[in-house]
């Protein structure tokens, strides 16, 4: 390159006569010696080094040197002569389509590109290739670029059904101010991909309606509805809601995402349909994007109404007045049917034009029941101690049966409770199931014990006609030997006074008569017996007995036998005996 002439370096000492230059260079400068010149004799890049540190000296005809070293620097100025450079990432963006816009629009994207020079050189000026948008489009560019920042906004409606795909424009760089003359620019392809919005409503036609017999079974599937949406991925999806009609949440609605471009609806039955409170439904039916951003905006939902008709179908008929309750005392059967009680049933199926018929279950065949009216009269003898009473209540079972014809009659089934009160009609008895051996005892005639028997008395009556009980020796009984002693409310034992017997045979059959008596308003007293063997006993009061042998089919069963000719005792581990027979 042809020298250029940079600075001189220059000394007043007369006797200098030759200059030279050190620095951070290494062919880009030179200096005339006798002159101090410096010229630039290589290309410069500033973009590589904008500045060079140099060192000039200045020396006599003797090499001494005549100044102090000068330093100094060469500062190179910029040429604009880079070419601005895109960031590429900045060159891909997305919008939604329901996006706004316009010159005041927000920008949903900025390109960014740099360049190396500096100052006036490195402002860059942004700017769009006219007509390059692509696909091509009649209504002018579909984007603005802001020329100072790059920024991108959205300058015509966009419409992702019509254009799924990418969207393509050239963007333009310029540095040095846009200016015409003396600048570089560069192009590039900007890419914008259109986001789907939930901008269409689903398409959901009209619904054909459904007819439902009254006694339709529970969680059946009852009416499919079918939805499509234009829109993509969960825009797409439709989910079906009953926003009205939908009396006690009779009805649901179930939805499922078919295919890409369909959603099914199905409706179900929740709760009992029944005619007469209800012969129709107009449900309300709203389609639309659950999973959308907008779900909330009925703009872009569909609504349809579906008729559901209710046929009448035959039905048992309901009791009224439920639940029933009689309250009777326990009486022998009565001359005439007494009537207690009313049951009612209705039958409301197919304009209430059917009639109902009457009758019981009754296990004990105390009460009637009228067919025609439902009238429940006493017929036979009540008896609280029945085994089909329970704590006092007898449960009888009513049924109510419609004249239906075209079909099976239909039936219902009540019950009715009845309390029973007790009267006391049952006298008091020993419980001998409470007491060994029953109502039989032998004891020595010189007893160790005073206690022979326990007696605990039993009543079938109720509680209330129960205890407490009274116990009373009859007159027949020889008081001076024999006594009780009260051990509760319904217990007694019986005690042998006696400390000898004096028997005057090896043994004596006595005869115990006694009497309880209930507590009852109108008090029952019982009779009853307690048969006591009194043998004689040795020393140690051991019983005197003989025993035989009796051969019993294969086996044999041993007998003892009380001295006394009357008396038995079985041999076992506990002695009981019991009066022979003969």
């Amino acid at each position: 390159m042809v020298p250029v002439f940079v600075v001189q370096i220059f000394s007043t000492n007369r006797s200098t006569i030759w200059y030279n230059i050190y620095g951070d260079y290494t062919t880009e400068f030179s200096i005339t010696h006798d002159t101090g010149h410096i010229y630039q004799i290589d290309g410069l890049d500033r973009e590589k080094k904008d500045v060079y540190n140099m060192i000039g000296i200045a020396k006599d005809a003797k090499g001494h040197p005549t100044e102090k070293q000068a330093v100094f620097r060469i500062l190179v100025t910029d040429l604009n002569d880079e070419v601005p450079v895109f960031n590429e990432s900045t060159l891909i963006g997305a919008v939604a389509e329901s996006n706004e816009y316009g010159p005041s629009s927000p920008p949903f994207m900025r390109v960014e590109a740099t360049d190396a020079d500096i100052g006036f050189n490195a402002i860059i000026e942004y700017s769009m290739q006219e007509g390059s948008d692509s696909p091509p489009t009649a209504s002018g560019s579909r984007f603005l670029i802001d020329s100072s920042t790059g920024d991108v906004r959205q300058n015509v409606a966009l419409d992702y059904e019509s254009n799924p795909g990418l969207l393509r424009f050239t963007v333009k760089a310029t540095d040095n101010g846009g200016r015409i003359f003396g600048s570089n620019s560069v192009t590039a392809e900007v890419v914008v991909s259109v986001k789907d919005s939930n901008d269409h409503a689903p398409i959901f036609g009209c619904l054909t309606g459904v007819t439902l017999l009254e006694s339709s079974k529970l969680g059946k599937s009852l009416y499919k509805m079918y939805a499509s949406d234009v829109d993509e991925g969960v825009n797409q999806k439709v989910f079906f809601e009953i926003t009205a009609g939908n009396t006690d949440g009779t009805f649901s609605i179930a939805s499922k995402l078919l295919d890409s471009n369909y959603s099914l609806g199905q409706l179900y039955l929740l709760k009992p349909l029944d005619y007469e409170h209800s012969a129709s439904y107009i449900l309300t039916i709203k389609a639309f994007n659950k999973e959308a951003s907008n779900a909330a905006d009925d703009t872009y939902a569909t609504i349809q109404t579906l008729k559901v008709t209710v046929i009448d179908d035959n039905e048992p008929p309901i009791f009224e007045d439920t639940h029933y309750v009689i309250i009777i005392t326990e009486a022998p059967a009565p001359t005439e049917p007494i009537p207690v009680l009313r049951v009612s049933a209705k039958d409301k199926d197919f304009e209430g034009n059917q009639t109902v018929s009457y009758d019981l279950v009754d296990e004990q065949q105390w009460l009637t029941i009228n067919s025609e009216n439902g009238l429940i009269s006493v017929v036979g003898s009540v008896d609280y101690e029945a085994p089909d009473v329970i704590d006092g209540t007898y449960r009888l079972k009513v049924t109510a049966t419609d004249n239906y014809d075209n079909g099976p009659p239909a039936h219902a089934l009540e019950f009715v409770d009845i309390t029973i009160y007790d009267i006391n009609d049952n006298v008091p008895v020993p419980d001998w199931a409470q007491s060994q051996n029953g109502d039989y005892v032998v004891v020595c005639d010189s007893p160790p014990n005073a206690t022979i028997k326990f007696i605990k008395a039993a009543d079938i009556d109720s509680s209330v006609n129960g205890s407490k009980f009274t116990f009373q020796f009859d007159q027949s009984v020889d008081t001076e030997k024999w006594g009780f002693e009260t051990i509760g409310s319904d217990s007694w034992n019986i005690i042998a006074k006696f400390t000898d017997y004096n028997l005057t045979s090896e043994s004596e059959n006595v005869t115990l008569i006694f009497t309880i008596t209930d507590s009852g308003d109108n008090p029952m007293t019982g009779r009853s017996t307690l048969d006591v063997t009194v043998c004689r006993c040795d020393e140690q009061f051991n019983l005197g007995w003989t025993t035989e042998h009796f051969q019993i089919g294969n086996g044999v069963a041993t007998i003892k036998r009380c001295k006394s000719p009357d008396v038995r005792c079985l041999d076992s581990s506990v002695v009981q005996c019991a009066s022979a027979l003969g």
